[in-house]
């Protein structure tokens, strides 16, 4: 998978979180950044309600797979 952005310094992907974390190698990573997508949204009357295309199993499931995936490549002085 290619990088979005490259330097010396290190690599930027901007992809599905899930399908590149399955491309890196074990405890290679420093950094995860993600900004996945969350359940609730506010609806005009201020009050929650679950987005319509993830409902709350789905989403559950998703989160602990990206969740797993991301502390599998963080080194053990990593961040997420």
């Amino acid at each position: 998978m290619k990088p979005y952005f490259e330097t010396e310094f290190g690599k930027l992907y901007n992809h599905d979180c899930i399908e590149v974390a399955q491309t890196l190698e074990p405890e290679s990573l420093d950094l995860v950044i993600a900004d996945p997508p969350y359940f609730f949204s506010m609806a005009s009357d201020h009050t929650k309600k679950i987005n319509p295309w993830m409902d709350l199993m789905n989403g559950a499931s998703w989160y602990a797979e990206w969740f797993g995936l991301a502390l599998k490549v963080l080194k053990s002085t990593g961040a997420l």
